[in-house]
């Protein structure tokens, strides 16, 4: 049955099995990540008495080829609750991507974003974008650190 398919065939089909189904209202695409930061003004709920340590981050998406849902445009600004900022190295890895609309307008002011990233990908992933990639170490390296010594007594 797979001789007859092109290779474009079954890694849409591949990545219709491991990334699942799109939702109506969300997009997937291959495209880059430009660059990410803290949206250091908007805090998340905390209950009393529970460590949270997620922040909300904004970032930049190129996009290149639009593989389900509706368009998006060229380049778009997308939000996202994470623990930290990935480091370049990693974060530029990314290439596949799925966004879905952020429909209250307040929330998109706040965020300055019109898209949520619902999920985001790349190595074998994302090979449905056609490019040979490997996994980036989303570590930091030494020289992008600093040691805090333990308080003294």
């Amino acid at each position: 049955m797979l001789a007859h398919m092109t290779l474009p065939k079954i890694l849409l089909i591949a990545l219709a099995a491991v990334w699942g189904n799109t939702q109506a209202a969300e997009s997937s695409f291959c495209g880059r990540s430009l660059g990410q930061k803290f949206i250091e003004y908007v805090e998340l709920p905390c209950p009393k008495g529970v460590a949270c340590f997620g922040m909300w981050t904004r970032r930049e998406i190129q996009i290149e080829k639009l593989l389900d849902g509706p368009a998006v445009g060229n380049r778009i600004t997308v939000a996202r609750i994470q623990h930290g900022l990935f480091n370049a190295e990693f974060d530029a890895s990314f290439s596949l991507f799925t966004v879905k609309p952020i429909d209250d307008k307040a929330k998109r002011d706040l965020l300055g974003a019109d898209y949520l990233l619902v999920k985001f990908a790349n190595g074998e992933e994302a090979q449905v974008c056609g490019k040979s990639q490997k996994s980036s170490s989303a570590g930091l390296s030494a020289s992008e650190t600093q040691h805090i010594p333990p308080a003294s007594d």
